[in-house]
């Protein structure tokens, strides 16, 4: 896809588990590391902590990201909040990590079909603290009646969420017994779960509610995946279309006027029969349009260019339409 694409930048995410050292995963990565050597790329990868970026969810993930040869790697966004994980402490422990009890704080949500845990071991759920799992009914851990052996089930088993620490790793396709349950001894709402992957509430998902928990268990979740995506573009953007650093000057071409240290450069593309100017700078630009009869307008889309800070053409919809562009560094 690199070869085909040849992107300016690249982020790829996966589970962590690709850097493990073993014959199911170590192969796979090393493929993946000659195959992007090969479309003529260099990269940084590393293991990021979802909640070392402000996510009240402990999601370990491996993020690669780079850029062609003939041009400087990208590096990963430093975090921006820290605490323990697992056995260490990781991220900037200055901003201590993001809690469920902070992420779900003021947060009403309906009661939904299917969020009972019944079953075999539902009954079991009550009893045990918020942030422990099923070693509660261990010997080891000095149950009057243990049902479980030590370290029998995987962690996640009958694992309930606790308030004053992240979630742990929220999956796409949990067993009927696989947390992280909510402290009131159910199954998360799709609106507890958004809030712990950083979605705002508004957002909506398509589907039933096993499709909605896939969706959300497969994202990358936004406070993670935009900090990154931004530093691998930051250079490219800034210098490209702003043709500056934070906190000089950048014209609004809109205007023809300039605005110091200003966010929002406005650019005002005008479309006569089908053709409009392109941006060319490397950076996703929001733009929004409108048919001029009205009944279709308006509507959203993106425009992504390469890397030259000029205009040029662009192929739109058949029908002519007024196109007002607003580009947003989030450095600048």
């Amino acid at each position: 896809m690199l070869a085909e694409a040849r992107p300016r930048r690249f982020v790829l995410e996966n589970v962590y588990a690709l850097t493990y050292n073993n014959r199911a995963s170590r192969p796979a990565y090393e493929r993946l590391l000659r195959e992007i050597d090969a479309a003529g790329y260099h990269c940084t990868a590393k293991v990021l902590n979802a909640a070392d970026y402000g996510v009240p969810q402990s999601r370990p993930r491996l993020f690669i990201i780079g850029a062609p040869k003939d041009e400087p790697a990208p590096d990963h966004a430093r975090p921006s909040h820290g605490g323990q994980w697992e056995r260490r402490v990781s991220g900037d422990p200055q901003r201590p990590h993001v809690t469920t009890g902070e992420a779900l704080a003021g947060l009403v949500a309906d009661p939904e079909p299917g969020e009972e845990v019944n079953g075999k071991y539902g009954h079991l759920l009550p009893d045990i603290p918020p942030g422990d799992n099923y070693l509660f009914y261990t010997d080891k851990r000095d149950h009057p009646a243990p049902i479980f052996k030590w370290r029998s089930k995987y962690w996640s088993f009958l694992l309930k969420l606790a308030p004053d620490k992240p979630a742990p790793t929220i999956q796409a396709q949990p067993g009927p017994y696989v947390g992280p349950f909510h402290w009131d001894n159910r199954r998360l709402r799709t609106a507890e779960i958004k809030r712990l992957f950083t979605y705002p509430d508004e957002f909506e998902l398509v589907g039933r509610r096993a499709s909605v928990q896939a969706q959300l268990g497969n994202s990358v979740p936004p406070l993670l995946g935009s900090p990154n995506w931004f530093r691998s573009v930051r250079a490219l953007g800034c210098a490209l279309l702003c043709g500056s650093g934070p906190s000089e000057s950048v014209e609004d071409r809109s205007s023809g006027g300039s605005q110091r240290g200003s966010q929002t450069p406005r650019l005002t593309l005008a479309c006569k029969g089908g053709v409009v100017g392109r941006l060319k700078c490397g950076w996703p630009v929001q733009c929004r349009w409108g048919y001029p009869e009205g009944p279709r307008g308006p509507r959203e889309a993106v425009l992504s260019g390469t890397r030259t800070g000029e205009f040029s053409e662009m192929t739109c919809f058949r029908k002519p339409l007024s196109l007002h562009a607003a580009w947003r560094c989030p450095r600048c």
